[in-house]
């Protein structure tokens, strides 16, 4: 076989990839062209980008109820690109949280995954400190460890704090809870969140994290919020025309965080 190609080292690796066994000779023209095969195993690197430019982008979230989130939001937000995004079936990865996804990005990295992956963590005390143990400069380059943005929402959000003798059942103050308690939820949209009265339902500080040296905490009516996200995606899709009515900024931030993650 006879090909012209300026990178030798890249063609070899190539040609060994499909013959393994077989006895491969490269004639360079000139003996300068020998010192490009100091970077032959290098080149394995090379073919994995090139490859993973051609196949979907696979997206990661910590657990089943962000994807039953993302993956409506995205097919109505981003139509056209659906096809090019893929959110992983939990079947295959039952255990959630920001460990074990933490944990799939490393045995991701170790097998040499030739897929472009974006892992999304929460924006939340216990994705920070998982983001921290990753350390997401180290992974290959075909992988990404990220976490939501941050939502001006949340910049001042009704808390509500442990117990304490003046106040047994905890005391609401208002934080900015940005990096310790924007999980999914967080995301749905003012439509979703804002109450009857006005107020926003308060998130619960929990487990104190010393990796990170803060509390994580919780909103406290996650289940009634994905409920109504599903009729939410339901209006929009019987009539996308209703869009225009709903707030979608979160969900549109964390799926730009995903479409620009390689840019």
């Amino acid at each position: 076989m006879t090909y012209a190609l300026e990178e030798e080292h890249v063609l070899l690796r190539a040609v060994l990839s499909v013959v393994p066994a077989a006895t491969v000779r490269l004639a360079l023209g000139t003996a300068e062209g020998w010192q490009t095969f100091a970077g032959a195993s290098a080149a394995v690197d090379q073919l994995r980008l090139e490859a993973s430019q051609c196949t979907p982008l696979v997206v990661l979230t910590e657990g089943r109820s962000d994807v039953a989130i993302l993956e409506p939001s995205f097919a109505l937000l981003y139509p056209h690109l659906k096809d090019l995004v893929r959110f992983m079936d939990f079947a295959y990865r039952p255990v959630g949280g920001a460990g074990p996804l933490a944990s799939t990005l490393r045995t991701f990295a170790a097998a040499g995954i030739a897929n472009r992956v974006v892992g999304l963590f929460d924006n939340d005390t216990a994705g920070c400190d998982a983001l921290r143990a990753l350390r997401p400069d180290t992974l290959p380059g075909n992988l990404r460890a990220l976490r939501y943005p941050d939502l001006e929402l949340a910049r001042r959000y009704p808390t509500i704090g442990p117990p304490t003798c003046d106040a047994p059942e905890g005391r609401q103050e208002h934080a900015d809870i940005n990096g310790a308690a924007c999980s999914i939820e967080l995301y749905l949209g003012r439509d979703l969140l804002v109450r009857e009265d006005g107020s926003l339902p308060p998130v619960q500080w929990r487990s104190f994290v010393p990796g990170v040296n803060r509390y994580q905490g919780e909103i406290t009516n996650k289940a009634a919020l994905q409920q109504d996200f599903q009729t939410k995606v339901r209006t929009a899709t019987a009539s996308p025309s209703a869009m225009a009515t709903q707030d979608w900024s979160g969900l549109q931030a964390i799926c730009a965080t995903v479409l620009t993650a390689f840019h």
